[in-house]
């Protein structure tokens, strides 16, 4: 395998391990304490709706400056909507996809915002 060869495998590697430690709970064989990402909130349903709401909230102002051609200010507030969601678990089913469903959006309207 040449150099080259392995250095694509490495990137694509850490790449795939970026996504894995950002949509579990504990990575095998790493600490707690050394990887950070690794960990995510548990929220309970009172605190996951006034969660969802803000992020809801914070998605539409962002497709409203997004209209407004205002390209900036929308990738920030998908920005925000993606911070605020992504070290969260829900504890029942229909929550955990109403989160992953909100946080895909804002990924998705926050690529077209950047490639404005």
């Amino acid at each position: 395998v040449t150099e080259k060869r392995r250095t694509k495998l490495r990137q694509r590697h850490e790449s795939w391990m970026d996504t894995f430690r950002d949509q579990v709970d504990i990575v095998p064989g790493s600490s707690v304490t050394g990887n950070t990402k690794a960990v995510k909130r548990v929220v309970n349903s009172l605190e996951l709706a006034e969660i969802l709401k803000l992020a809801q909230q914070m998605k539409e102002a962002g497709n409203a400056s997004f209209k407004e051609g205002d390209f900036r200010m929308a990738v920030t507030r998908y920005v925000q909507v993606e911070q605020q969601l992504k070290d969260l678990r829900a504890l029942r089913t229909h929550e955990t996809q109403s989160l992953a469903e909100l946080r895909r959006t804002a990924q998705r309207n926050l690529s077209l915002a950047a490639l404005k």
